[in-house]
């Protein structure tokens, strides 16, 4: 007959019914085609066409079976670089330098990519559900709520810094940069945000501000010791003067009281040392004295206040 053998894109033959089972998707289209041509295309009187009629209408659904097979062929190729876009989207999603994560508005997990799941030391699918509050180390749930009702509030663009809990709760330092979204097409407003591992960060700042510390003390220890060194110097001067003058006076006073006559009035006493010299050199020295104990109390204080920090 007309058209005998005329195949289609799933391999049935033009007036056949399609050898799939019932039910099937293509059953379902085929199906809908018949419902949609009985209702929208008028009846053709076929006794009264000519040959030519049939040669006509027999072209035009080889045409149109042409034009099937080429669509079809396209539509193939276009599902296939959706798929590879697919694929090339998913890997870029799982394997970025950065966290992923999708939120709804009471901080419930939706979705969450391979990176950060690696960095908490977690599969993805023991993520999925759970709030991010969970694996918010306890010190910073305060201010991981804080920020998480500001940007609900506000519908801004946000960044913070905090400590998640990783595998055996070991603490990591995140920098969390999230925003509110919405994709207007009824679903439910969600938070993104990418999470980046600064754990080796704060630990350079950590080793720099302990650098800082110590040049510091450094530079505070080799003023202290000059400090300290200018009425130590003069102390010692003193306290050499005083031991080198002081045996001479106490060794003059005994001569005096052995050569004594009680008898005789005392002949008036002339010491060959400069004993008002030796009081000062005593008084300055004792000065010396006070300003390094001064010295000693304030880096005390200091070291306290430094401590408190």
């Amino acid at each position: 007959g007309v058209g005998e053998g005329m195949m289609f894109p799933e391999g049935g033959v033009m007036g056949e019914r399609n050898p799939t089972k019932p039910g099937t998707t293509l059953d379902e289209i085929r199906k809908r085609a018949e419902d949609k041509l009985q209702s929208d295309v008028p009846e053709v009187d076929v006794h009264n066409m000519t040959l030519d009629d049939y040669r006509q209408v027999v072209q035009e659904l080889q045409t149109h079976h042409i034009e099937l097979l080429l669509q079809n062929e396209e539509l193939q190729i276009a599902q296939l670089q959706l798929a590879q876009a697919h694929d090339r989207y998913a890997d870029l999603y799982d394997n970025a330098p950065v966290g992923y994560v999708t939120l709804d508005e009471r901080g419930v997990i939706l979705g969450v990519n391979l990176r950060l799941a690696q960095m908490l030391g977690k599969r993805k699918e023991d993520l999925l559900g759970r709030k991010l509050s969970d694996i918010v180390a306890p010190d910073d749930q305060e201010t991981y709520f804080i920020d998480l009702r500001k940007l609900v509030t506000r519908r801004d663009r946000r960044e913070l810094e905090l400590q998640l809990l990783g595998a055996d709760d070991q603490r990591l330092w995140a920098r969390i940069d999230w925003f509110h979204f919405s994709d207007y097409n009824g679903e439910p407003e969600q938070i993104r945000a990418t999470v980046t591992d600064i754990t080796k960060d704060k630990a350079l700042h950590a080793r720099m501000a302990l650098a800082d510390r110590l040049s510091s003390v450094g530079m505070l220890a080799a003023g202290v010791a000059h400090e300290i060194n200018n009425p130590l110097t003069y102390i010692l001067f003193n306290l050499e003067s005083l031991a080198r003058d002081l045996p001479i006076l106490a060794r003059e006073l005994e001569s005096l009281e052995e050569v004594q006559d009680p008898s005789t009035p005392a002949a008036p006493f002339t010491p060959s040392v400069n004993v008002g010299d030796m009081l000062e050199k005593s008084r300055v020295a004792l000065d010396g004295t006070q300003r390094i104990r001064d010295i000693t109390k304030n880096l005390k204080m200091f070291s306290h206040v430094d401590q408190s920090r």
